[in-house]
């Protein structure tokens, strides 16, 4: 497969994208990963990592496709998409939707990379909203649950609801290898009458098409596991999103400063240093690289603007078994079955 990154998108740049892409070029030596953008940056960021290891270069299958333009951060995405064809993120979905790569990865301005993947892609036949995806650690069989959407809709319609159920479900059968995922609604309560009038049209309409919909679920039953696919509108999705981020960055903090006054808290760590780590591991971001951009006719996976060069280097490997899976095509197929 052929993978490409955005080079110049995330907080970092090509300092954090160019070390992510190496790591991926290295565990995945029968793919080419493809790294979009301005060539002299990206050369200068390879001398300066390899400047006191001169023997050493970039894997050979790690190749620059140079883009004379990049889209900042705080750029208005209309404006970017109008002004900026030869932008590294416009190349780069040009670049898939001629089939010349597999799969898309940036961590730069997300409506840049929203707004772009929709209007060059375009959508899978049946999804009228795109939705944003997020991985949220769960007590479930997998270890993690599938929130959607998390930003890319903020005022939707029930209809819209079903056809995130659909993707998200075929997302965790095909990506997570669930064979039969539970999918339900963010409520108020787990009754079929609480919610407002999206939530409770939505249950409706789900409980008429899904056979796996099991009802509504409350903010605490997503990470206690209650469900594998967790639908909502973007707006609740990207708070949900945010607070679970934020609650386990500062319970880590927290644990980090308790461990540093007491004694009896570094000796403990030595015994459950492994537990910890798995925990941990299990709540940061950088583990599962990403966020798939679903209903798309391609494969997107959109990052941080923080992101580490673990994250793009998982968000990369990601990618890749997202676009193995065939997930575009199984999705259009159900959601025709779905409205028939």
């Amino acid at each position: 497969m052929r993978l490409g990154l955005d080079a110049m998108g995330g907080d970092f740049g090509p300092k954090v994208t160019l070390e992510g892409a190496i790591e991926a070029a290295q565990m995945l030596p029968e793919d080419t990963i493809v790294l979009y953008g301005k060539e002299d940056f990206i050369r200068k960021e390879e001398h300066e990592l390899y400047k006191w290891k001169p023997w050493k270069k970039i894997p050979h299958n790690l190749v620059i496709e140079h883009c004379e333009e990049s889209v900042g951060m705080d750029e208005k995405p209309h404006k970017a998409f109008r002004e900026k064809p030869y932008s590294s993120i416009a190349i780069a979905l040009r670049d898939h939707k001629e089939g010349k790569i597999d799969g898309f990865v940036s961590a730069g301005n997300t409506g840049a990379v929203m707004m772009s993947s929709a209007m060059i892609l375009g959508r899978i036949e049946g999804v009228s909203k795109p939705a944003i995806a997020a991985i949220a650690p769960a007590n479930n069989e997998s270890g993690r649950a599938l929130i959607l959407d998390v930003g890319a809709n903020v005022d939707i319609k029930p209809q819209h609801m079903l056809e995130f159920a659909i993707m998200g479900q075929l997302y965790v059968q095909l990506v997570n290898e669930v064979k039969e995922p539970k999918v339900a609604i963010l409520s108020i309560g787990e009754e079929e009458t609480k919610g407002n009038q999206l939530t409770l049209a939505a249950y409706k309409l789900l409980k008429e098409k899904l056979p796996n919909f099991m009802g509504n679920i409350e903010g605490r039953d997503i990470i206690a596991g209650k469900a594998d696919v967790i639908v909502m509108d973007g707006f609740v999705g990207n708070v949900v999103l945010k607070l679970i981020e934020g609650i386990a960055g500062t319970l880590f903090k927290e644990f980090h400063n308790i461990i540093k006054k007491s004694v009896r808290a570094k000796v403990g760590t030595v015994f459950f240093n492994n537990e910890i780590k798995a925990i941990k591991k299990n709540y940061d971001y950088a583990e599962y690289g990403g966020a798939p951009l679903l209903g798309l006719a391609g494969n997107v996976i959109i990052c941080h603007g923080v992101s580490s060069h673990v994250a793009i280097r998982n968000a990369l490997r990601f990618v890749k078994k997202v676009a193995a899976a065939g997930l575009n095509k199984k999705v259009e197929e159900q959601l025709k079955a779905a409205t028939q």
